[in-house]
């Protein structure tokens, strides 16, 4: 009885056509594990389960954080469910520790590497805020770096991202920007948006700290 229900569903109201038509974001959380189980059971359609089986773990995160023994002993759920679903938990988990260590700060520490050394970086990325590439531009001593806004600005050029962030060392750890540090980023985007390409923030660090430019409101010049 229960597998007829699915049946007779209108097909756009089924959990894969729902989704081929408008997208995983519109489906429910019911529908998605729907997705990835396929299968009823003897007694219950496949969003039948699915619903039976959020109510019996109260919710997505409980039921993502459950055990394999958990799963196996719910009716209609055996090893090949379980499993399907546990990596389906598994993805997501390793998708969002990916994208934290794709940050611009651990991209720029892997690029630059020494920090004993003040050094200035430029990561480059495109409009959809996508890694297209990054150098470090200028390298200096423990306490002083100079460079000239052009060579950002050549860099910008050669990696051709819509979209740049700007990565300062601070041997020291003092990671308050000088009036110069402002003044030269306000000058570094504005010559970047006369160009095409956007600033999307400055972050200055030492070994194990960072100062975010965006954050303290210092993307804008001196009054």
């Amino acid at each position: 009885m229960g597998m007829s229900r699915f049946k007779e569903l209108q097909v756009e109201e089924r959990p894969r056509e729902k989704a081929y038509r408008y997208g995983l974001s519109t489906l429910s959380d019911a529908e998605l594990i729907a997705l990835i189980i396929q299968k009823g059971s003897k007694k219950h359609d496949v969003l039948s389960l699915s619903r039976i089986l959020l109510q019996h773990f109260g919710g997505l995160a409980s039921l993502g954080r459950s055990s394999v023994e958990a799963l196996y002993n719910e009716e209609g759920i055996g090893p090949g469910k379980g499993l399907a679903l546990l990596a389906a938990f598994e993805i997501g988990k390793r998708s969002r520790e990916y994208k934290d260590i794709e940050t611009p700060i651990n991209k720029a520490r892997a690029l630059i590497g020494n920090f004993n050394q003040e050094s200035l970086a430029v990561l480059h990325y495109d409009q959809r805020e996508r890694y297209v590439g990054g150098e470090v531009i200028a390298r200096g001593t423990s306490s002083s770096l100079v460079f000239e806004v052009g060579e950002v600005m050549r860099s910008i050029l050669r990696f051709h991202g819509k979209n740049f962030y700007l990565v300062h060392i601070h041997p020291s750890g003092n990671l308050l920007p000088s009036e110069d540090d402002i003044l030269t980023t306000f000058s570094i985007k504005e010559r970047g948006e006369g160009l095409g390409f956007f600033l999307l923030d400055h972050y200055i660090l030492s070994e194990e700290e960072s100062f975010s430019f965006k954050e303290h409101g210092f993307l804008t010049p001196f009054p």
